[in-house]
């Protein structure tokens, strides 16, 4: 009986048991003999699956568990009327402005490539509250030839002609002033421009007719052309002359005129062009009592006595006195404002004309036909309007016009883009017209509060960041995008919320249209905003004596008890995570009382939380001139004034210097140096935030556009200051810490101490601070109001992997590619970011801006497209148990005529379980990117990418012909030399998706067969707040393998293979040989776990390789490629159809690559598979008697070693989650028959007939540490010797985030034998290395804590025992609590160095204000022959794989020597850690390890 297997058949419910050595063992507990009678297929007599600890793989990003509070940012709107100004001015305060040419692009309301013609009489019925006039616009009829119209108003020219600056800001951040805001329909209308009509008392602004707040706009004659701005009819009625554009109010006036002429009191009659003319005449008058007229709409026509024209068209008069009554007819014509017209209507009083629109049916004969019939064109534009088949007309290259769930189109801007990523509030002024301060009198101080801090979007969010429910404050519906008039719900004004503050001022009080601000103290508008912020309430002076009048319509908080902006937060929290902001918008001409003579500012209160204002002031005023001043830092550290740059001026400007001496400098830089709720305010220490602060940036909309001269700006203007000194980087930049920072409060020197301008200023625009924006042409408005957002909003990055489009600075067009996501709404994002070196300092550093965005691209791709007819997305065929290899297509088009009956029934239900719905095709559609079902009855995303999170991002360009892999891969080479570069990313919403690398724009996307099940689960309402999954979210790999049997370019392909982590147990193969042509048929195969039961969740990455799998004489090709692929995790668990390992070992496949499309997957022909044991003393007992084996099993990682035997692969690397380094050996004779591919021929080490591990690794407490990382190989000092490394660590659990274990980096020495250390095979678990004790042990060097060294000297080989100074290699204990390696390294060439990041993950206890961003990294780089290493911290949190890019290829440092060699510098660079590696290199004769890094090294050059 002693070698006697017998095996007993059980109850399927217990364990079966065999028989050995006269003991019985659980099955199970025997895998790790490798008894080979064991299939991968279910058994028959086992109906459950093996009793092996599940792992549970999070259905979230660990890192953004708890996201962390979301950023503020409060708009401070210091708008008086010039902000109202014109948008285009070609020269300074001028109010003339003939510069128009179709050749320059001008971005407004209007579609600047569109024609447009004018709808005077509309057909729609108005809605309540509305009439007719109100549907007046400009609609597009067409497209322009470079932006001129045969015969129509040109786009572009109404936006130079008319546009406002407030509309452009209006455009960027909410996509404009929506004067008529229906489903089907949207009008733009112009800000209301001053017309002078309002009363002394009112104290306005006065008339922009042809002034320098808005100029007479010219038109020349262009030969009579026009340059196609204007209609024909116009052109014609012009003659000689040029066309004249007046503008006020909401109107256009063009005139036909050697020149410009009139005023808002009278505008000339030769403002008629366009304009139905009539003959003059009269209506009936009537008689109307005082009160009885209506001032909405109305025009101050003239005095008594003084004359009128209605400019041709129809108007209603009223003649008369407010208080005693009118006279009022229609009239037509040019006529006398007096008693004999019109009779006396109010004896004994002045009286006056004021004109109103007419909507009768009286009319005077006409006397030229025109294109309106009012005198004048109202400036609204018709947007996001379609044709009648559906699609968007108004379609624009920047983001703009947004699909809604009801299928209708609304223009949208920042705000609604980043509305699940920040809160915003809104500041602006009390419409009271006195000076702050004037001849010893105090008038209205500051600014107030018209929005308090809220969500605008449709979600709310806690302070983890994480989806509260519904938003009953949303500022628009999000079934159509319509906005909501009284979101907060105001009962006094029926108007509430942020957008409708910022899109409505001025135009709410009918009596009062275009009442702006005269007088803005933009200092006083600050504070009162920073005092929002600090948790102050208003200051007296601001909400004192208030009237309905100042309110202008919309409501003023004076009371902020209730709303303070970080209520219900905890006061012991550290905020300096947080992103809090301040953005204030308006022109540097102000008027705070300081600038009168006296400062209104309180006193300074450190208990009461008021900083010493005029103290920062002096500061800042000691830095511009040079003068040194002591002052104390954020951290309480005492510093003094240094500016290494030309003074702005000398001395101390006066206090009453408007620009230098404005306190919004001050009060900027101390709320960004220093906490604005710190621990010094001790009267409310229940309000103290620790470590916020604020971020200010300043829209500077450059009144008469006097802010142009550089020096004025830069040594002149306040708003620069604020910026310059309150938007310096005063901390590492999360997403790139190569840019540099200073934490002292001094902008001008980076953390080194070195001076350095680019901590204030923005590296693209030499000597402008970052946050600062200068209202320019209006592309730049549209940046720089997404800069303010994106710098403001929280997102997250993957950490996966980050892709480079070349590894040499000297190659244009180097771009970092990085993914994103977003937890608030699930949706991701993939980024291209140009990796630049600073001309100054020669930083190498990623731009802060992306070039492109996949995410933004796909949203222009689904507008102009809405049907989704233009993306190429294909799904794989389903596979069952019964079918687990279908005939023909391996793929369909994801259409709903395409895809087959068995998804379409899985798509007919919400899951797996539910009842058929009928909506199937509804959710190709959605899947596919149409909202014309989100929110009913689908949910509502407001992107339609899903969230990237584990999935790195891969780059591919042309093959390298400086591989020399032979048979015809040269050819291939030459073949696909211009194909076009694309990066290939995985994504949570079901697919693997392709980007052009230079455009972002989807070349086509792949659906693996095994998310069918899951799909629908995208479309469900609750998705996005409790069920989020994986879905593709595992990192490709993507190589060039030979398909074919021949030797000419056809036979080569470029491969993508790739799992999809936690979203299910299987593995894909595309051809994406042409990225641009990729169809159904360039799906190459999928191989799922009914395919074989041992193929578990793929959460690591495969690996593309070429094998000899046959040795000399066979018949067979001597070599093929594969996909060698670890089986991952979970083979064991079934997911619900009874396919499972019932063994539960840790497996590696070998897919070949050139399977064909009709053949069935079959072991031992075109896969092969290598099955690892486990150690059974990782069983438990339990209660119930039968034994789990309490860790998970699986392998996640690997990594292979390329011989010399024609770029075949010897050697495969791979670590276990139970912490087994496992060596396959198969250059070894017996490996050269693929029959023999089994873990006991293969492994390097067997022990009675069995494999075993080379090592495992456990930590002192002798706990076993698992592995997911993949080896890093180097070889060693003779041919067929290597040191392998790996690292050990997990972050594949919930639970992992809090796992404190003691993790260790390993280096072994594999000398190229079988043979064991002393003791390995004594325990009852054999290892070819017998522990930790045979290891030297790495530790921080004593002198140097940036370093790590060996304990003691050492000498690679095999030790016969532990205290020998021969070592089998080395390991470090990483010092951090919970550090670990979850990420590869990477090898830096002509060196004997290996890079890698470590991991130490934020607490999971740490949730709310900064949450849990993932936490920290060390950078590490170690020599692995001499155990030598440098560490340092990551200054941007935690990043995954080492990224290098060659910065320089070598400078000379030693002249060359009689053998011709010399020492050469080669310096690489991580952009995004900025680590650099200067590797010191002998150029010459090189040895032998050298050899191949240094082709390919110099092949890049």
């Amino acid at each position: 009986m002693k070698d006697k297997i017998m095996y007993l058949h059980r109850d399927s419910a217990k364990l079966n048991y065999i028989w050995r050595k006269q003991k019985l063992i659980p099955l199970a507990a025997t895998a790790f003999l490798g008894i080979g009678v064991l299939a991968s297929f279910a058994v028959i007599g086992q109906s459950a699956p093996p009793n092996i600890q599940k792992l549970n793989i999070a259905p979230v990003p660990l890192y953004a568990a708890t996201q962390g509070d979301k950023s503020t940012l409060a708009l401070a709107l210091s708008v008086e009327f010039p902000t109202v100004g014109a948008q285009y001015v070609d020269q300074p305060n001028t109010n003339t402005d003939s510069s128009y040419s179709p050749d320059t692009e001008y971005i407004g309301y209007y579609n600047s490539e569109m024609c447009y013609g004018y709808q005077d009489k509309p057909t729609e019925t108005p809605a309540p509250g509305k009439s007719k006039v109100d549907y007046k616009r400009f609609t597009i009829i067409g497209s322009a030839i470079g932006r001129r119209c045969a015969d129509a108003f040109s786009g572009n020219f109404l936006n130079w002609a008319s546009n406002s600056a407030i509309d452009m800001l209006r455009l960027a951040l909410a996509g404009g002033d929506r004067v008529v805001d229906q489903e089907n329909l949207t009008i733009l209308q112009r800000a209301i421009l001053p017309d002078n009509s309002l009363s002394a008392s009112d104290n306005g602004p006065g008339c922009f007719w042809n002034s320098n707040n808005f100029p007479a706009k010219g038109l020349e004659r262009d030969g009579g052309n026009y340059f196609g701005a204007i209609p024909r009819s116009m052109r014609t009625a012009a003659g000689n002359k040029k066309v004249w554009v007046g503008n006020v109010l909401n109107h256009i006036h063009f005139a036909a005129a050697d020149g410009p002429s009139g005023n808002c009191a009278s505008i000339p009659s030769s403002y008629n062009l366009g304009t139905t003319v009539y003959q003059d005449g009269m209506g009936s008058i009537t008689n109307a009592v005082g009160g009885a007229f209506s001032s909405d709409g109305r025009t101050s026509c003239a005095a008594e006595g003084g004359t009128c024209s209605t400019n041709g068209s129809i108007k209603q008069v009223w003649y008369g006195e407010a208080s005693r009554g009118w006279k009022t007819a229609p009239i037509s014509g040019t006529f006398t404002c007096n008693n004999a017209k019109f009779g006396d209507p109010a004896v004994g009083v002045t009286k006056r004309c004021y004109l109103t629109d007419y909507s009768g049916s009286w009319k005077p004969a006409v006397r030229i036909e025109g294109i309106n019939t009012d005198g004048f064109f109202y400036s609204r534009a018709e947007v996001c309007n379609t044709d009648a088949s559906g699609d968007l007309m108004d379609v624009r290259d920047y983001s703009f016009c947004n699909k809604y769930p009801h299928g209708n189109y609304k223009p949208t801007g920042t705000i609604q883009k980043y509305h699940s990523q920040l809160r915003l509030a809104a500041f602006g002024y009390a419409i009271d017209n006195t000076l702050s301060y004037s001849n010893g009198k105090d008038g209205r101080y500051g600014g107030v509060l018209r929005a308090p801090m809220k969500y605008v979007g449709p979600l709310t969010y806690d302070i983890d960041g994480q989806e509260n429910g519904r938003n009953p404050n949303a500022e628009w519906d999000e079934q159509t995008g319509i906005f909501k008039n009284n979101p907060d719900g105001n009962a006094t004004f029926g108007n509430s919320g942020v957008i409708n503050y910022l899109n409505k001022f001025g135009r709410l009080l009918p009596n009062k249209l275009g009442n702006y601000k005269r007088y803005d103290p933009a200092s006083e508008l600050y504070y009162e905003t920073l005092r929002y912020m600090q948790g102050l309430p208003p200051s007296p002076a601001a909400v004192s004596g208030l009237t309905a009048a100042m309110h202008d319509g919309f409501p003023i908080y004076t009371d902020w008890t209730a709303i303070d902006p970080f209520a219900n937060r905890p006061s012991s929290a550290n905020y300096s995570c947080l992103k809090s902001n301040i953005a204030l918008i308006g022109d540097v001409n102000t008027h705070d009382a300081k600038s009168y003579g006296k400062s209104r500012m309180p006193a300074v209160s450190l208990a009461n939380n008021i900083p010493d204002i005029q103290g920062w002031l002096g500061v800042v005023q000691a830095f511009e001139s040079k003068q040194s001043r002591s002052y104390t830092d954020g951290s309480g550290a005492l510093r003094v004034t240094n500016n290494p740059n030309n003074a702005s001026y000398s001395g101390t400007p006066a206090p009453t210097n408007h620009r230098q001496s404005a306190d919004i400098i001050g009060l900027s830089y101390w709320a960004h140096t220093h906490d604005i709720r710190g621990v010094n305010w001790t009267a409310q220490p229940d309000k103290q935030r620790p470590g916020l602060r604020i971020k200010t940036f300043i829209f500077d909309v450059n009144e008469y556009a006097t802010e142009s001269d550089i020096n004025r700006r830069h040594t002149n203007n306040q708003y620069y200051m604020a910026a310059k000194y309150g938007g310096f980087r005063n901390q590492p930049e999360a997403k790139d810490n190569t840019l540099p920072y200073n934490i002292q409060g001094n902008p001008f020197y980076n953390q080194d101490g070195r001076a350095d301008n680019d901590v204030w200023q923005d590296s693209d625009r030499k000597m402008e601070p970052q946050s600062y924006f200068l209202q320019s042409d209006a592309r730049g408005v549209l940046t720089a109001i997404e800069k303010i957002f994106s710098d403001a909003a929280s997102a997250m990055n993957n950490i996966a992997e980050n892709a480079a489009s070349g590894n040499n600075l000297a190659q244009t067009d180097l771009y970092l590619y990085r993914a994103s996501f977003d937890t608030g709404s699930w949706t991701g994002d993939v980024q291209a970011f140009a990796i630049e070196t600073n001309a100054t300092t020669g930083r190498v550093q990623v731009a802060s801006t992306p070039t492109w965005s996949a995410e933004r691209e796909l949203s222009k791709q689904l507008a102009s497209k809405p049907d989704t007819s233009d993306r190429n997305i294909f799904v794989g065929v389903q596979r069952t148990r019964e079918n687990p290899n279908p005939t023909g297509n391996t793929a369909t088009m994801f259409t709903a005529n395409s895809i087959e009956p068995a998804l379409q029934d899985m798509l007919n239900r919400p899951s797996p379980s539910a009842a058929v719905d009928n909506l199937w095709q509804d959710r190709v559609n959605y899947l596919r990117g149409s909202n014309a079902k989100e929110g009913n009855p689908f949910r509502a995303r407001s992107r339609a990418m899903g969230d990237i999170v584990n999935s790195g991002v891969q780059y591919i360009g042309s093959p390298s012909a400086t591989r020399a892999l032979g048979d015809g891969y040269n050819q291939y080479v030459a073949a696909n030399s211009s194909r076009t570069a694309a990066v290939y990313v995985g994504a949570n919403d079901g697919m693997m998706h392709a980007f052009n690398a230079k455009t972002g724009r989807e070349l086509f996307a792949y659906i693996p067969s095994w998310m069918g099940p899951k799909l629908s689960a995208l479309t469900d309402v609750s998705y996005k707040y409790y069920t989020h999954q994986a879905y593709v979210d595992a990192t490709p790999v993507i190589g060039d393998a030979k398909i074919g049997r021949g030797s000419t370019e056809n036979d080569w392909k470029t491969v993508l293979v790739s799992g999809t982590g936690g979203g299910g147990k299987g593995i894909f193969a595309l051809d994406v040989t042409k990225p641009d042509n990729f169809t159904a048929d360039s799906v190459m195969w999928e191989f799922t776990h009914v395919n074989d039961a041992d193929m578990g969740y793929v959460i690591g990455k495969p690996r593309i390789v070429k094998m000899q799998v046959q040795s000399e004489g066979g018949s067979e090709n001597k070599y093929k490629w594969f996909a060698l692929v670890p089986a991952g995790a979970n083979n064991y668990v079934d997911i619900g159809d009874g396919i499972y390992s019932t063994t539960g070992k840790a497996a590696i496949f070998l897919l070949a690559l050139d399977k064909g499309k009709n053949e069935s997957w079959q072991e031992g022909v075109n896969y092969y598979k290598i099955s690892l044991p486990y150690n059974p003393a990782l069983y438990q007992s339990s209660v119930s008697g039968a034994g789990q084996l309490v860790k998970a099993t699986g392998i996640i990682n690997l990594e292979a070693v390329v011989g010399s035997n024609q770029n075949a692969v010897d050697l495969v690397y791979a670590g276990d989650l139970h912490g087994n380094l496992w060596v396959l050996n198969f250059a070894a004779d017996s490996a050269k028959n693929a029959t023999n591919w089994k873990s006991e021929k293969l492994s390097r080490f067997v022990h009675s007939g069995n494999a075993i591990p080379m090592y495992t690794a456990r930590d002192s407490a002798g706990e076993i540490q698992p592995i997911t990382s993949a080896p890093a190989i180097l070889k060693a000092d003779s041919v067929g010797t290597y040191v392998v490394g790996f690292g050990t660590g997990k972050y594949i659990e919930i639970s992992d985030a809090t796992n404190t274990q003691v993790n260790t980096y390993y280096a072994l020495y594999d000398d190229g034998t079988s043979a064991m250390t002393s003791g390995s095979s004594a325990s009852s678990w054999p290892v070819g290395i017998a522990g930790r004790g045979r290891l030297m042990e790495l530790i921080v060097d004593p002198s140097d804590a940036n370093r790590i060294m060996p304990r003691s000297a050492f000498k690679w080989g095999r030790p016969s025992n532990d205290t020998s100074n021969v070592r089998a290699g080395w390991y470090y204990d990483f010092p951090k609590t919970g550090e670990r390696i979850v990420s590869d390294g990477v090898y830096v060439p002509l060196t004997a160095s290996i890079d890698f990041n470590s991991l130490i993950p934020g607490a999971a206890s740490a949730s709310g204000v900064c949450g849990a961003e993932g936490g920290a990294s060390q950078l590490y780089s170690i020599n692995y022959f001499s155990g030598t290493a440098t560490v340092k911290e990551s200054m941007i949190g935690m990043v995954g794989q080492p990224l290098y890019v060659l910065k320089s290829s070598g400078s000379s440092l030693t002249p060359a020597d009689s053998t011709g060699q010399r020492e050469d510098d080669i310096v690489y660079v991580d952009p995004r850690t900025g680590q650099e590696k200067r590797v010191r290199v002998t150029r010459g004769r090189l040895s032998w390890r050298q050899v191949n890094d240094y082709l390919e090294l110099r092949s890049q050059q």
